[in-house]
Formats: structure tokens, sequence, C-alpha cells
């Protein structure tokens, strides 16, 4: 297994509505192909995964299919560590999520220690009123609409962790809540979950390209930034109280997740959070 790296370029887009359509269907049509190609690799013939996506495929879900977190390595030696505050915010979320029956979007700032798979998030934003949520949407625009200073943080910590020069990472997690009453398999990424999830790093493509064109930061941060870009991660939070943080390689094609979460108590001690415990039920033709 590899440690978080590597870099992913996203194409350019134009101010042009019609450009910026077309620009995204590529981007999915991109990811779309790149998914396939990692499904494709379980179905090698001594691969004990084998046949296990075209199963729940077939029940002809589409993007709603669930797919087992059963088949996805772990991270080696990862570790997710978040604030207090975030932490409790995130429990707020919970149970709007629990008691709306409701998808709710977050945002996740943070960094990743040099060169490590450890990972700290001390910023959390969501949307301001969760009322106007519909039961699958799950739109970061609204995110970033309703916390007009995300993405001027995100450059901040991008920059800071840069000027570090230490091999630290900036971190960006897009995540959102499932809620029981969505399906009876609410606890896993869903097949769109985890295209998405390959297409987060084009979706900070811009912020890159900006921070590359910006006068105001030196020409050594800007090496230590294309080295050490900022990177993408997912999280899923089920109803059950799975936190289901999960990274995606684009060099070697493949999904891991983060077992070892963990959140900052009120005391100053850590307290280890449940994820991936939920056992995904057979698709409905062998039940």
């Amino acid at each position: 297994m590899r440690k978080m790296g590597g870099e992913r370029t996203g194409v350019t887009y134009e101010e042009n509505p019609q450009q910026i359509a077309e620009a995204e269907a590529k981007l999915q049509q991109k990811a779309e192909a790149e998914l396939q190609e990692v499904f494709r690799s379980f179905e090698g013939e001594d691969d004990d995964r084998r046949g296990i996506v075209p199963a729940y495929e077939a029940m002809g879900l589409g993007d709603m299919t669930p797919i087992p977190h059963v088949i996805f390595d772990e991270l080696l030696n990862n570790r997710i560590l978040m604030s207090y505050d975030c932490a409790e915010r995130m429990d707020i979320m919970l149970d709007v999520t629990r008691e709306k029956g409701v998808e709710v979007p977050f945002v996740l700032i943070g960094e990743q220690a040099k060169k490590t798979n450890y990972v700290m998030f001390n910023e959390f934003y969501s949307v301001k009123n969760n009322s106007g949520l519909t039961w699958n949407e799950c739109d970061f625009k609204k995110v970033t609409d309703a916390n007009v200073g995300l993405v001027g943080s995100f450059k901040k910590r991008i920059e800071a962790v840069a000027k570090m020069h230490d091999g630290s990472r900036a971190i960006i997690c897009f995540g959102h809540t499932h809620p029981e009453d969505r399906s009876i398999y609410y606890g896993t990424y869903s097949r769109g979950d985890l295209r998405n999830l390959i297409q987060y790093d084009d979706s900070i493509a811009k912020v890159k390209r900006e921070m590359k064109d910006d006068d105001n930061i030196s020409a050594e941060v800007k090496r230590e930034m294309e080295d050490n870009g900022p990177q993408t991660l997912s999280c899923v939070i089920a109803a059950n109280g799975d936190m289901d943080f999960m990274f995606y390689d684009h060099d070697d094609r493949n999904f891991y997740k983060f077992t070892n979460v963990l959140r900052m108590t009120d005391d100053g001690s850590k307290e280890m959070l449940q994820n991936y415990t939920f056992k995904t039920p057979l698709p409905r033709q062998y039940r």
C-alpha cells in the first residue's frame, strides 16, 4: 500500500456556463472510466473480491449502488484526529441526519503531517440551515455559499503548510451523512460517492491555479506547493455513527480506508470513534 501523495491536474474552467458544464461532464466521464478500471482490477482469477461489485451492480441502482467497504484496503499506518470543535459540530450534524432523515454535506480542512498518513482536522464547514435539504441532496456549492471564507481559509492553509518545507500537505475532506431511511444499504459508500472521490482533486484545481498565479506568493513556496500540494479525502457519516474516511490514490488506482479515527475530548484526551462497522446486506437477488 502507498502513502498519500501524488498530484492530479484538472481541466481549465472557463467563465462561460456552457463551457463549465462541458468541462465538468468530461471530468465525470474520466472519473467514471477510472472507477470502472478499479472495479475491473477486483475481477482477477485469484482475487477474493471477484464478483462482489458485479453482484451489487446487477440490482440496477446506478449511482446508488452500494459498494461494500470490505473490498477496500486499509491505508498503511493511518490516523485521523479531529479537534474538539470539529467533532462536536459533526455530532450535531449527525443528530440532524437522524431526526430529519436528510443528507447533510460538510467540508473539513486540516493537514497531513510530514509525509505520513496522519491527518489532523481543525476546521469544519457545513450549511447554515438544514431545513432546505432533501434526503439525497449533497451539494458542496451550498457549503461554500454558506461559508464565504472557506476557500480563502483553504488557500491560507495550503500556503502556511507549504512554508513549513517539511513535506506536510494541506488536506480538504468533502463529506456527507447517510440517513438510515435512505435504504437498507445506508452504511456504505455508493458507486456515485466513489466516483465523486475520484473527481475531488479536479474540484480544487481552480484553487491551485489561482495560487500558482498569485504574485504575492513566493517562488519558493510555490515550488513546495507543487511538490507537496493539497490532497483530498472523502467521508461518509452513517446514521449508525460510523465515520468512514477514504482516500483515493490516482497513481495505483485504488481506494484506501482510514480505520483509526479519533477525536479530542473536552479534557484534552483522545477518544477512538467507530468506523466501517456497518455490515452491508447481500444484494437482493441473494436474500
